[in-house]
């Protein structure tokens, strides 16, 4: 038969570089904590990060404790006051980091249901959109500089832009910004 060791015992064979203690004392509470931090966090604990991540940046701060030599273990209720205590604040710190406005658990959206639009083909009438919006932003242009938009549309940079059109750098430049102009009344005009 095993013989249960106090918690006194055990952390200080961890101190003196026991595994087999870390592991005693890891067994011995990290289920209890779970089940702790899970009533704790409620309904929807993987909004907030996580039971088990809760759990183990507790018993990482306690063995860090512990190797250090930074905390007195009560030998008649042992380490469960100071590891309920430890982890009850790291829950709190979680649910207080998780409800601040920008973050708040309750404006999140599961990722699976939002289509990632970068992930399919563009719908018909978005290609259409898109077509109309480029037509009447290269309107304004003599030729020569739609050639330029059109090239700095395809993602080509000014000097390569340059070259292609048999412009200066300085014609690309001045005519990437016109066409920032023109679209920026484009869109707000749509608005």
């Amino acid at each position: 038969m095993t013989e249960i060791r106090p918690d006194q015992d055990l952390v200080v064979a961890y101190r003196s570089g026991s595994e087999e203690a870390a592991e005693a004392l890891f067994a011995r509470y990290y289920w209890r904590l779970r089940t702790l931090v899970g009533r704790e966090f409620g309904a929807n604990p993987h909004r907030i990060g996580g039971v088990s991540d809760v759990v183990q940046s507790a018993l990482g701060g306690f063995f860090s404790k512990a190797r250090k030599n930074e905390l007195e273990i009560d030998p008649e209720r042992g380490l469960w006051p100071y590891l309920v205590t430890l982890t009850l604040n790291k829950v709190r710190d979680r649910l207080r980091y998780a409800h601040r406005d920008r973050r708040d658990i309750d404006r999140v959206i599961p990722i699976e249901r939002c289509p990632d639009p970068l992930e399919s083909d563009p719908a018909p009438e978005d290609i259409a959109v898109a077509s109309e919006m480029v037509e009447r932003l290269l309107e304004p242009f003599t030729p020569r500089r739609r050639a330029i938009v059109r090239h700095l549309l395809l993602g080509y940079g000014v000097k390569e832009t340059a070259q292609a059109v048999g412009a200066s750098e300085r014609t690309v430049y001045a005519t990437r910004q016109a066409a920032c102009l023109v679209l920026r009344d484009l869109l707000r005009d749509k608005s």
